[in-house]
């Protein structure tokens, strides 16, 4: 039997023992909450580290977008591009502040603040032309921005690309659809595409093409005698050229291709891209589209590009003078003659116009000397049936209604920096589609608001410029002249250039 005093013991152990794990456990408790609250602190900073952290790379971002803008506008007003050396920059806005080389150097921005989540963050700017040899290229550069806000800072270094997509640094280029297919047939088209294809729909084929039908890359097959008319484009043979449809489906029946495969290495055949929103269709389909990028990029110009209509609003950049249409602006420009014009073997020799344009015409050699702009109150038709015509100078005719080529228009040399003539049409041009008519050759800037039609194996140097296209079904042919876009005739809609600045590639430093 125990004591009374052993009990008394054995309580005091028990109380003593309780006390001691209450205050291990309050202990316990203690640090867990304040490790709790260590923690919390360090999710905090790390939340806000990370927030700051990405507010900072918006602010970079911001920097990078607006320095494409201000070089977007610098291409499209220095012609010799980035490889000058020179920016044109707006006044007060931003300034070059060190000559440029191959490292980085500063540029000044009056304005490169910018306000993100209610902190106010900072961008500076870096430029770095890129070279090709011992030269800088025209249409590269490396803009570096660093984004700051809050203690955080972010780097972006963006390589960024120029290109004229202008409508005439093209083979062909379409806006509207006025019913079903901007282009078809079995046409050889050598150069870029480029087709809006307005009003159609994605179920809607813009370009059509069946039989030997090609967008190729090269001169490959073109006729000697034209080949010698204008200036190489260099070794090995590209044309850099591109497919891009806005809306609309590609159609290839047949042995249709776009590009081809890669057989020698004087040329390069396949294209440089194709950009086309609703896909491809026809019986050929992909299997027959030969492309740098492959088929699956969509469209990417968004609403950069727009059709240079005759009837749209037009303020000349020289005098700062507003018309309500382009064709308004060309008529205060032109020589206006009321009447139907022909040029061909059956004209006799002829002068017609003054210093705004003129053309002058020789039967006994059959040449023409065009030089300015002559609009046409009436229809255009030049080079009857076996009576070619050969041009000399630099000059646009206009008519108000049609124009009609029935045999050769070339120039005699030069093409096209000395010698190129332009056609504009308020409505159609029409190219060797009268009976007899066929293996016609010229060489120009074509423009009509309503379509180009060509036919019977035509083979022609420059650009087609219209709504919408006939190419016949007799393998008729068009070879895009580079140089053409920078040596335009005078006065040809959608005559300035539209770059656009893409960046290819980008890394966070």
């Amino acid at each position: 039997m125990r004591s009374k005093k052993t009990d008394k013991h054995i309580i005091h152990d028990e109380q003593g023992i309780a006390l001691i794990t209450a205050l291990l456990m309050l202990l316990v408790i203690t640090a867990m909450g304040i490790a709790a609250t260590n923690l919390s602190i360090v999710e905090g900073w790390l939340s806000a580290n990370y927030r700051s952290s990405k507010q900072a790379f918006h602010v970079a971002e911001a920097g990078l977008e607006l320095m494409k803008y201000y070089l977007r506008n610098d291409a499209n007003t220095d012609s010799s591009g980035w490889s000058n050396q020179t920016f044109n920059f707006p006044p007060g806005a931003i300034t070059v502040t060190a000559a440029p080389s191959t490292s980085y150097y500063p540029v000044t921005i009056a304005s490169n603040t910018i306000n993100v989540g209610g902190a106010t963050g900072i961008f500076t700017i870096k430029l770095k032309n890129i070279k090709s040899g011992a030269t800088f290229n025209d249409d590269e550069i490396i803009v570096e921005s660093t984004g700051t806000i809050a203690g955080a800072t972010a780097v972006i270094e963006a390589y960024l690309k120029m290109k004229d997509y202008g409508a005439w640094n093209n083979a062909i280029f379409a806006g509207s659809s006025a019913s079903g297919t901007t282009i078809k047939g079995n046409a050889d088209i050598r150069g870029s595409m480029h087709i809006l294809g307005t009003g159609l729909k994605p179920t809607d084929y813009a370009v059509n093409m069946s039989g030997g039908a090609i967008i190729g890359n090269n001169y490959n097959d073109m006729h000697t005698s034209l080949k010698a008319l204008i200036p190489s484009i260099g070794s090995p043979e590209s044309l850099d050229a591109e497919l891009r449809v806005k809306h609309g489906k590609v159609g290839l029946s047949g042995a249709a291709t776009v590009g081809r495969p890669e057989t020698t290495s004087s040329n390069k055949d396949t294209v440089s891209g194709t950009y086309v929103t609703d896909g491809f269709g026809g019986t050929a389909g992909l299997s027959s589209v030969y492309s740098d990028n492959g088929t699956g990029h969509a469209y990417d110009l968004g609403d950069d590009i727009s059709f240079p209509s005759l009837n749209n609003p037009y303020t000349d950049p020289t005098t700062g003078t507003y018309y309500a249409t382009y064709a308004a602006f060309l008529t205060a420009k032109a020589y206006v003659y009321t009447g139907d014009l022909e040029i061909s073997g059956n004209t006799p020799t002829i002068t017609i116009g003054d210093a705004r344009g003129s053309i002058s015409w020789d039967k006994t050699t059959g040449t023409l000397t065009i030089s300015g702009l002559l609009k046409v109150v009436g229809k255009i038709d030049l080079a009857n049936k076996n009576n070619p015509v050969t041009y000399n100078g630099k000059g646009t005719l206009y008519s108000t209604q049609s124009v009609y080529i029935h045999d050769n228009l070339l120039p005699s040399s030069g093409f096209p920096a000395t010698n190129a003539m332009g056609l504009i049409a308020t409505q159609d041009i029409e190219i060797a589609t009268g009976a007899g008519e066929s293996h016609l050759k010229a060489a120009g800037a074509f423009y009509a608001e309503g379509k180009i039609v060509s036919g019977k194996q035509n083979e022609i140097l420059g650009t087609f410029v219209s709504n919408y296209f006939d190419m016949g079904s007799q393998v008729p042919s068009i070879y895009q002249v580079p140089s053409l876009a920078r040596n335009l005739p005078p006065f040809m809609p959608g005559g300035n250039p539209s770059y656009v600045v893409t960046v290819k590639s980008w890394r966070v430093k």
